[in-house]
């Protein structure tokens, strides 16, 4: 697995963007039901996760590790296509784009869930999460490389 973290450094702008390569995807969740990669960005300790849900379809989140403090998240999160194949006319298919914005909500560290009150008029959540259904595990999805690498990148503006 490999990441990239990009930050704007101006007045005024809070934001960063994180590219992730994340080789043999379908492998690690197979194996271990789920792949969570750790990055710093503007002073926290965020974490980027693919998982099973309870009910049974993939999932895909975002949080922050301790001792991060609270932020109101905006994120965009966009799983690119594979290329195309060589010698190909075929277009390239577009990138699916998830929402996964919460600005209205106190993003904290799970582990200090507990230790925080109500920060403003907003609820205190412990991630962001967004069902992905069960294209991650198809064998000839439009995402994941035949060499079973999957590329994201997560786009946060911190309120």
């Amino acid at each position: 697995m490999k990441f990239q973290v990009y930050e704007r450094y101006s007045v005024g702008e809070n934001n960063f963007f994180v590219r992730f390569v994340l080789r043999m995807f379908q492998e690690r969740l197979c194996i271990t039901r789920k792949l969570e990669v750790e990055f710093v960005a503007r002073g926290r300790i965020w974490v980027l996760r693919f998982y099973m849900g309870q009910n049974g379809m993939w999932q895909v989140g975002y949080g922050l590790s301790e001792p991060s403090s609270p932020v109101h998240p905006k994120a965009e999160l966009a799983i690119w296509a594979r290329g195309k194949p060589p010698d190909s006319s075929c277009a390239t298919q577009k990138p699916l784009i998830i929402n996964m914005k919460r600005p209205w909500d106190s993003l904290i560290p799970e582990e200090l869930f507990f230790s925080y009150g109500i920060i403003g008029p907003c609820k205190n959540i412990t991630a962001v999460s967004c069902q992905l259904d069960d294209w991650p595990m198809d064998d000839n999805n439009d995402y994941v490389n035949c060499d079973g690498t999957l590329r994201v990148g997560l786009t946060m503006v911190i309120q």
